[in-house]
């Protein structure tokens, strides 16, 4: 190997050139300078046999490789629409939701005023069934007040209309005696203003002597007649048997009585459903005779 040294004695003098090369060593040549536009020459064409160097492989790696670089390159894009799209997306989202929750809170309160209305229909129905049936109770009591007082004025008018049956008068057609026949009329009116049908009546002697025993005779009469307003009917009673002086002694005791029960039925034309009774008790009294008055006993009774 030889070394070749450069030295310097100022600056306007020429370098000094030595070599110092072993004597067994090769010759080393010495360096040229470059020139630049060989170097790019040579570069281009070292360049153009790499290309050519490049198999079909490689083109296809190298092709793939710009595909790949171009779909990410659109992914990206399509991730920033995206992105930009769930933003604006997320705002309307946002619009939306408040709007749906508007209208929710609108629809509640749409449903709270329909069950308000409901209940208040209801309540309404209730109330108006609650009038109906008091107004129906009130109608059926009005109904019964006025049938009972339509009842109380047929039932007046009845008996203010209706046939009435009394028994006038009693008496003797003259004073009792020994070995007559005992002789009683009686007296029967229709004191009412329609005629009473089917009249019948019966009757009986009561002989209470003071000892207690009693004896009675009975009798009917009438037998159906129709008697008018106003009409009187005269029925005689006659004793079977003449009367002795102790007939006239018990009569005339204080401590016996003598007395005629009468029972008088009748069809009333007003109601033709109901037979009307009467019943007279008159008894002989020594002061009054030939009258009989009312039986304190038996009294009075007309229906």
């Amino acid at each position: 190997m030889c070394y070749t040294y450069y030295t310097m004695s100022d600056e306007n003098s020429a370098p000094h050139n030595s070599e110092e090369c072993p004597s067994a060593s090769p010759e080393i040549q010495a360096i040229q300078p470059i020139n630049p536009q060989e170097t790019q020459q040579h570069s281009a064409s070292e360049l153009q046999d790499v290309k050519k160097e490049l198999d079909d492989y490689q083109r296809s790696t190298l092709r793939l490789t710009w595909i790949i670089v171009g779909i990410n390159l659109l992914t990206c894009i399509f991730i920033g629409l995206q992105w930009y799209a769930m933003q604006s997306g997320s705002t309307d989202t946002h619009t939306l939701a408040q709007a749906a929750h508007t209208q929710a809170t609108k629809m509640g309160n749409m449903s709270d005023a329909a069950d308000k209305i409901r209940q208040a229909s209801q309540d309404m129905v209730a109330q108006e069934r609650r009038i109906a049936d008091n107004a129906q109770k009130s109608l059926a009591a009005s109904n019964r007040q006025s049938q009972k007082v339509l009842n109380a004025n047929i039932t007046a008018s009845r008996l203010d209309q209706r046939a009435w049956l009394s028994v006038e008068q009693m008496a003797t057609d003259e004073e009792i005696a020994e070995n007559d026949l005992l002789k009683v009329h009686i007296v029967i009116r229709n004191t009412g203003k329609t005629p009473a049908q089917n009249v019948v009546f019966g009757w009986t002697i009561h002989f209470k002597l003071a000892n207690g025993t009693e004896t009675q005779v009975s009798g009917n009469g009438g037998a159906g007649i129709v008697l008018g307003p106003g009409a009187q009917y005269i029925e005689h009673l006659r004793g079977s048997e003449k009367i002795t002086k102790a007939d006239i002694a018990n009569i005339n005791d204080p401590a016996a009585s003598f007395y005629i029960t009468i029972k008088i039925t009748y069809l009333d034309v007003l109601d033709k459903t109901k037979q009307r009774e009467t019943d007279f008790c008159g008894a002989y009294s020594i002061p009054d005779k030939p009258l009989f008055t009312t039986c304190k006993a038996g009294g009075y009774n007309m229906n």
